[in-house]
């Protein structure tokens, strides 16, 4: 997703603030059509939903350009946010959205994984015992390396293209677009080119999300548990840098791991971050009862926080502490911990004339005693 954003944002200029919207195009393509056709799916090979999510996606990302060409990027971003919501609106309330279930309304699930079964029935034992694991190694590890194959070969993918003459024409465009039309570029054309492979970078880290949590709801396209988090590495790593996009996106997903950890520790005096949401607890509890209590003394609000009975929203806390990271990281480097380095192509390589040749040979012999 960091790598679509980059694409998008960091190097053709287009303020995406709904990069969740191919993402959920990718995760719920793939879901319906690998989902059984009994449950209103229609049974095709996960490959094969893949495939057919990256197309959709790229197809998608090349249309939305022509509508939204005339607008300013602070309007094209509110347009990418918007059909972002619409999809999680429809996801939530469209019936034909719904397929693998029986128990709920709404929501995708019980659709085939990729390799599912091989890894089960073979490798997952040898893995297991390579990891040092008392039983088979789940189905998680092969997503992560099938995941870590997809990083690679995309970097590599973008890394090659973006040092290309198109990637300078990118650049052009996100600094001036008017005189980059003036050399003869086809502004629009190269626009709709950079929206489809972004889209469809995106559509494809959607199938591996729908391929981790084995079932699609419409909470996975919360703006603030998608969109801000790929912002964050966005603005963390440092735009128009892929390397930056990596550690970005490493950081952010570290924070929020270890706050997922420390909401199953909360109830949990055994495990090892209990201590860590106590501190936090009794750190909120102090300034609001405490410190807030010089403000606001007897006033409504110490009815609504009773004392002993405050404990602080670790979801919150997680926000707090990425903003703490993104503002950390902007003041090391306004351009984030990676920023972008200017690149030149290199030096064409002038053939020698056979004249020149010659007359090297003449001065060489002339120099001689």
């Amino acid at each position: 997703m960091s790598f679509s954003l980059n694409l998008h944002t960091g190097l053709t200029g287009m303020t995406n603030f709904g990069v969740i919207f191919f993402v959920g195009i990718g995760a719920i393509t793939v879901g319906i059509l690998a989902a059984p056709v009994e449950t209103n799916g229609y049974g095709w090979s996960p490959w094969s939903a893949t495939i057919v999510a990256v197309v959709v996606s790229a197809i998608i990302g090349w249309l939305l350009v022509y509508p939204t060409n005339k607008l300013r990027m602070d309007y094209f971003a509110i347009i990418t946010v918007s059909l972002g919501e619409m999809l999680r609106i429809a996801l939530q309330a469209e019936p034909l959205l719904r397929a693998g279930t029986v128990t709920s309304a709404i929501g995708i699930s019980r659709y085939s994984r990729p390799l599912e079964g091989w890894w089960e029935s073979g490798p997952a034992e040898s893995a297991g015992n390579c990891l040092g694991l008392d039983g088979p190694a789940p189905y998680i590890i092969f997503l992560a390396l099938l995941s870590v194959v997809a990083l690679v070969t995309i970097w590599y993918l973008l890394d090659t293209l973006l040092s290309s003459p198109w990637g300078r024409i990118l650049r052009s465009i996100r600094e001036d677009e008017e005189v980059s039309q003036h050399h003869g570029h086809n502004v629009l054309t190269h626009k709709a080119l950079s929206l489809a492979l972004g889209a469809a970078v995106a559509a494809l880290a959607g199938a591996l999300w729908a391929w981790l949590n084995t079932s699609i709801f419409p909470d996975f396209m919360d703006p603030v548990r998608s969109t801000f988090l790929v912002w964050a590495a966005f603005i963390v790593g440092g735009a128009a840098n892929n390397r930056g996009m990596v550690i970005g996106a490493f950081l952010i997903v570290i924070v929020e791991f270890l706050f997922n950890v420390m909401v199953v520790a909360r109830g949990n005096s055994e495990l090892a971050f209990h201590n860590v949401v106590s501190f936090i607890d009794r750190g909120f509890t102090w300034l609001i009862n405490d410190l807030g209590g010089l403000i606001w003394s007897d006033r409504s609000i110490t009815e609504v926080f009773q004392q002993g009975e405050i404990t602080a929203q670790l979801s919150y806390v997680k926000l707090s502490l990425i903003g703490a990271v993104i503002i950390t990281a902007l003041l090391l480097s306004s351009k984030g911990l990676l920023p972008e380095l200017p690149g030149r192509p290199k030096k064409p390589v002038v053939p020698v004339s056979i004249s020149e040749k010659q007359g090297n040979t003449e001065e060489e012999t002339v120099a001689q005693p």
